[in-house]
């Protein structure tokens, strides 16, 4: 929502891209929408951007890119597959269109239990041999 100098409100359409006017609004939200979800699964892991980018596949500043919205090069598969590499699972539903032309939307479902950090992975494996060699 948007306030002119003269009062009057605007009431955005939910899509920032085909409020500007720009081309394929659709596509540049999901993109944008799947690039929030990159940076929220890398943060929710605990990893630097060189630890995801080698678990991923890409080099940093590729990924950097993508975490800075700056990724108009990469094709909406491209970045479904980096979230495949982060460990997050991807459904895609059809349903029908309340209007003539149908709309492409991202819903996120919250993960089970956050991810543990590789600090607290190494903790519980220090733990676990401790306890293994107390046993014998």
């Amino acid at each position: 929502m948007t306030t002119d100098s003269d009062g009057s409100v605007h009431v955005g359409s939910g899509n920032v891209f085909a409020d500007l006017g720009l081309p394929n609004p659709e596509e540049r939200l999901l993109k944008a929408q799947i690039m929030h979800a990159i940076g929220e699964e890398i943060k929710r892991q605990g990893l630097t951007q060189v630890q995801a980018a080698k678990k991923v596949g890409l080099a940093q500043p590729d990924l950097s890119r993508i975490l800075n919205g700056r990724a108009s090069n990469y094709s909406t598969e491209r970045l479904l597959r980096v979230l495949l590499h982060l460990g997050r699972n991807i459904e895609i539903v059809l349903s029908d269109a309340s209007m003539p032309v149908g709309v492409i939307s991202l819903r996120k479902r919250p993960s089970k239990a956050p991810a543990r950090t590789s600090t607290q992975r190494n903790k519980a494996r220090t733990t676990q041999r401790k306890l293994v060699a107390s046993s014998k």
